[in-house]
């Protein structure tokens, strides 16, 4: 026994280095907060160090707040199938030997972890010599762990609160509604998918994502030719005046909303037969930054089990993985106006983020079902004239033709001309008082950069014919009629 206590004591005197760790965040610890001594385990004369014993105490921490013991014996129904002669159920326990548990986590030497994990076997093992043996201690060398599973329920209950202090509580200047989003949002440059796809991701000029498709239904002829036109105006984003409350947007702000293939705008627009529907191609001119709710569904976490952070960091990023449903889940028109306001609020903080600064959303198409939706915060939303370029429309047609042997069908025309440029401007000269460029003119508004320029020969128009609905069938299952005994009514004989 005095030679037990010897060799514990010797142990707890070892020094391990920050080189013999290979797990970061401990590794990076050490270093900094160590001792300088030499390392029992390499060739380092004096390294930053630390004991043994102060291993061992971070690893008993770890392993307890994010690891669980699995039974070492089949449980009763496990214990059914193997008493069951016809059964070729063969029990093998769940998990991983405590030791190879602590060479995982420490990235160190399998010699490294039999110190640590004989310190804390010692220091779990209450027994003494002669008593019954009361089954497997926690860090006994027989012993198996498995990773707790991390449930992100206190985040979903942050969550609903948010949306019942946004819908029923105080709308604007929401300090709970605000700490929640940062909490949430928090570091979201630095997130990642599985794919290792990162949630913010780059528009633009050289990207897979170059322009954007955007739709507008119109159901006269005089709206429109006024499209035709006026078509950065009527195509566009609408002025703040007339912009209605939409997914992302607030009732009064103008933001872009677009899609990658022009079929996905289409449908967001939910067009009536007989309606027409111009879709145009708007080119992304600048690079531009959104965020890609796509690649929070299969958000990978990395972090360390060492950092104290590490339980709470992993239930968020269980919770953001949910998020891109939350965000994109259909919404019946009657409900939109309050069911909006929780991913409208979400659109105004991320778009007054500062770190990563955003100028979008890239989303699942709601309508599509398979498409991708953009939709470009009010800074970023800004569509190039045409006169910038030198080129402007005067004037659109709209005419049946009459073919002899055809139905009537309409031709659509739209007439530019090229004007000269002077001095590096196109000279404008209206011959009316223009007096919504003279309201915009006085009006204090935030300074924005063209991010968008309107392709004129891109422009389609569709003469909704028939919807498709696409459904998913469900029965509805008819129970039989019963009858009831009630007082002393005479009593139901059955036919059979």
């Amino acid at each position: 026994m005095h030679d037990e206590f010897a060799h514990l004591d010797d142990l707890s005197e070892k020094k391990l280095c920050h080189e013999c760790v290979g797990e970061r965040y401990l590794s990076d610890q050490i270093e900094v907060e160590g001792i300088l001594a030499a390392c029992d385990y390499c060739a380092e004369i004096e390294t930053s160090c630390f004991s043994i014993v102060q291993i061992a105490n971070l690893v008993q921490t770890a392993i307890e707040q994010h690891y669980c013991m699995t039974p070492d014996s089949p449980d009763d129904y496990q214990s059914s199938w193997l008493r069951d002669k016809e059964s070729d159920y063969d029990w093998e326990r769940e998990g991983e030997p405590v030791q190879d548990v602590v060479t995982e986590l420490l990235c160190a030497t399998e010699n490294i972890a039999a110190d640590v994990l004989e310190l804390l076997s010692d220091r779990f093992d209450c027994r003494r010599p002669g008593d019954p043996d009361e089954g497997e201690t926690e860090f006994a060398h027989t012993a198996f762990y498995e990773l707790k599973a991390h449930s992100h329920r206190d985040w979903d209950l942050k969550w609903q609160r948010l949306e019942v202090a946004l819908k029923n509580e105080v709308r604007f200047f929401n300090q709970e509604v605000l700490d929640v989003l940062k909490s949430v949002f928090n570091n979201l440059h630095q997130v990642q998918s599985r794919t290792l796809d990162v949630a913010v991701v780059h528009i633009g000029p050289g990207t897979a994502l170059g322009a954007l498709y955007r739709a507008r239904e119109f159901q006269s002829a005089s709206g429109l030719k006024k499209a035709l036109e006026s078509p950065v105006e009527e195509l566009g984003p609408p002025p703040g005046e007339y912009a209605r409350a939409g997914r992302m947007n607030a009732s009064g702000i103008s933001v872009f909303y677009g899609a990658e293939q022009a079929h996905s705008a289409l449908s967001e627009v939910r067009p009536v037969v007989g309606s027409n529907v111009v879709v145009a191609k708007f080119s992304i001119i600048r690079p531009l930054q959104v965020l890609d709710l796509r690649a929070l569904k299969t958000i990978s976490f990395k972090g360390s089990l060492f950092d104290p952070s590490y339980a709470e960091e992993k239930q968020r990023m269980g919770f953001l993985s949910t998020l891109t449903g939350r965000l994109t889940v259909p919404v019946m028109p009657g409900e939109q106006e309050r069911e909006y306001l929780t991913t409208q609020a979400v659109a105004d903080y991320l778009a007054g983020m500062s770190e990563p600064e955003l100028d979008g959303i890239l989303f699942p198409s709601v309508q599509d079902g398979t498409g991708v939706n953009v939709v470009l915060f009010h800074k970023s939303a800004l569509v190039e004239p045409l006169d910038k370029s030198g080129r402007r429309v005067v004037s659109a047609s709209i005419e049946e033709i009459d073919h002899e042997f055809d139905a009537p069908y309409p031709e659509y025309e739209i007439n530019t001309e090229t004007v000269e440029k002077q001095g590096g401007s196109v000279p404008l000269r209206p011959t009316v008082f223009d007096f919504d460029a003279y309201r915009e003119s006085v009006r204090p508004v935030q300074q924005r950069e063209v991010s968008l320029r309107l392709e004129l020969e891109s422009i389609e128009i569709h003469d909704i014919k028939a919807v498709i609905v696409q459904t998913t069938m469900l029965p509805v299952r008819v129970k039989p009629d019963r009858q009831h005994r009630t007082g002393h009514s005479e009593s139901y004989e059955p036919e059979f």
